[in-house]
């Protein structure tokens, strides 16, 4: 699963990898930014039980849980390291991280996102995802509604 070596998005050691738990610790930190309420007990299970992608080029700068029942996947949480967004490592992780899912059987993959997370929005449109309904009020602190995603793989 190695990242195409671009200016964009990660130097001559970036790699997309699975998760190893002795990486709990960055990925808290990752997604503690992102007011994720993962614990890193959570992350730690995620780790054991799903599928979970680093983006790594020496240090991790993004990463992607996903979740494959059947032949469906789902995205759990998805964040890149602040400093490093907007250099092309989001698509990349979202990109092997469908092709692993599709790889391992899965037909369709689903989303929820945040309705003023423009950015996110954004990637998954971008990356082929088809908005597919709404959940009112379905986050807290702050509450706000979930839009829900789909993309046939």
């Amino acid at each position: 699963m190695r990242a195409e070596n671009r200016k964009r998005g990660g130097g001559d050691r970036a790699l997309i990898r699975r998760a190893k738990i002795t990486d709990i610790d960055k990925i808290f930190d990752i997604l503690l930014k992102t007011d994720s309420p993962w614990s890193k007990e959570g992350i730690g299970g995620s780790i054991e039980n799903g599928i979970c992608l680093l983006f790594d080029d020496g240090e991790i700068k993004g990463v992607l849980f996903l979740s494959l029942a059947a032949d469906e996947c789902e995205i759990l949480n998805f964040a890149v390291d602040e400093k490093s967004r907007r250099l092309g490592i989001g698509g990349k992780l979202l990109f092997e991280g469908l092709k692993t899912c599709r790889d391992m059987g899965a037909e369709t993959a689903y989303l929820d996102v945040r309705e003023s997370n423009f950015k996110a929005i954004a990637l998954y449109e971008k990356s082929g995802f088809v908005r597919i309904g709404k959940r009112a009020k379905y986050y807290s602190a702050p509450v706000e509604d979930a839009l829900l995603y789909n993309k046939k793989l």
